[in-house]
């Protein structure tokens, strides 16, 4: 398994540095975050909170590549704005929500998959995935102890990532609901 190239636990119960736990260096800045919630895996560490103002900044990944995953435990606590970000890369890379709390993805600025049909249950954990490939993506998601995936077959042309990107939101919204365990791979 490769290891990530970013992964932000997001275990800390107080200050204002989001730990990237790879080693290389991404750590992020808490923004208007609760810190210290239950994690997704009860005993196993913890999750952040997030209130559509809140979210995490980090600093430029400078991906400069189309063959990516991006992973995180969700927990939407009701109905989301449509587009509000999981993780949203600069140059508008990253997942986001559909309308009707789908899951969806934004690439690279020119490729929109808001509505993939996979729709994230409120009030419980769901575990997300994004692979993004040169000639196609696909969102996973587990849910209620069962896998489901959609897949867009598009050019997805090699996005830069050379801004600051943040986890809880987005251009267009906020998340609301708890977040554990985003990785960058």
């Amino acid at each position: 398994i490769a290891s990530p190239l970013a992964y932000w636990k997001l275990d800390e119960t107080s200050g204002s540095t989001a730990l990237d736990s790879s080693g290389n260096g991404y750590d992020g800045t808490y923004n208007n975050c609760v810190l210290g919630l239950p994690g997704a895996t009860p005993g196993t560490g913890n999750s952040v909170g997030f209130n559509g103002s809140a979210n995490i900044s980090v600093p430029p990944l400078n991906l400069n590549n189309n063959t990516v995953t991006i992973t995180a435990w969700i927990n939407p606590n009701g109905l989301q704005n449509q587009y509000a970000g999981v993780f949203y890369g600069s140059g508008g890379s990253g997942i986001i929500f559909g309308s009707g709390n789908q899951l969806g993805y934004f690439w690279n600025f020119s490729i929109q998959y808001p509505n993939s049909g996979l729709v994230l249950p409120t009030n419980q954990w769901s575990y997300v995935a994004l692979v993004i490939e040169p000639t196609q993506a696909r969102l996973y998601m587990i849910s209620n102890g069962m896998l489901t995936s959609a897949t867009n077959y598009a050019a997805h042309a090699v996005a830069a990532l050379n801004g600051t990107s943040v986890i809880g939101s987005g251009d267009f919204g906020g998340f609301n609901g708890q977040l554990d365990e985003v990785s960058f791979y």
